[in-house]
């Protein structure tokens, strides 16, 4: 039936780009070439998750977009607008109960004055999974942000700056990674659920405008020395 319908569309179309060559306008008919990868492809979500996902999207010219899905599910997303037709989609899918043994599809959608249509999707799946404690990331968290309000320059970053929890990525025990949001930044904190010494804690911060970790640090042992802090290279790509 769908196929039928883009060839009913097709056909439609045509005969009004003819008729619009006769009156001496012309509608233009092709879609604006658009490059979109999504950070990451596809992910593991859970009842009570937020889902974070981010989507990268280089446009020969302007366009409006918008996130649809295949389900009922509570979505929002954030667009941020780094030139003219450069665009970084943050993208947050919160599933329930319901949702789960089920597998949910995100369509990104654009439009420009004459079009709108498809311009990429990714899924994501959720299982029947719970968040790790929350208490104990927000305690190394906040140490990590003295250090970063000391020692650095980023800006909006301070003992003011609200942050949101957003979960934890599902089915990582070892390692424990929680996300967090504020109005301008995210920051990770990842622990290795050790005994000392090799129970490490490590962050890294991402402008919410771009799409790769700007800042990174590490503690050899949280529990022996957690004052001693020393910046590392950033990941190349975010922890989701």
């Amino acid at each position: 039936m769908k196929n039928k319908f883009m060839i009913v569309m097709g056909v439609s179309m045509s005969i009004l780009f003819i008729s619009s060559i006769a009156l001496g306008v012309v509608i233009p008919l092709t879609r604006p070439k658009i490059n979109v990868t999504f950070h990451p492809s596809d992910m593991i979500s859970y009842p009570g998750h937020t889902a974070w996902l981010l989507a990268d999207v280089q446009s020969e010219e302007p366009i409006d977009i918008e996130v649809g899905t295949n389900v009922e599910v509570q979505v929002e997303w954030k667009t941020w607008s780094t030139c003219a037709s450069s665009y970084l989609v943050e993208i947050f899918l919160k599933p329930n109960s319901q949702h789960v043994d089920n597998e949910i599809r995100v369509n990104l959608l654009a439009s420009t004055e004459s079009r709108r249509f498809s311009i990429g999707s990714c899924t994501i799946d959720v299982i029947n999974w719970t968040s790790c404690a929350m208490d104990s990331s927000v305690v190394i968290r906040d140490h990590f942000l003295q250090y970063i309000e000391s020692n650095t320059t980023f800006s909006n970053i301070n003992s003011s700056t609200e942050w949101n929890f957003c979960g934890s990525p599902a089915q990582i025990l070892i390692v424990e990674h929680c996300l967090f949001q504020s109005e301008f930044w995210e920051i990770e904190i990842s622990r290795h659920v050790m005994i000392s010494p090799h129970d490490w804690a490590q962050t890294y911060i991402r402008p919410r405008n771009q799409t790769s970790p700007i800042w990174s640090a590490k503690i050899d042992s949280w529990s022996l020395d957690n004052s001693s802090i020393y910046e590392i290279d950033s990941p190349s790509e975010i922890f989701r």
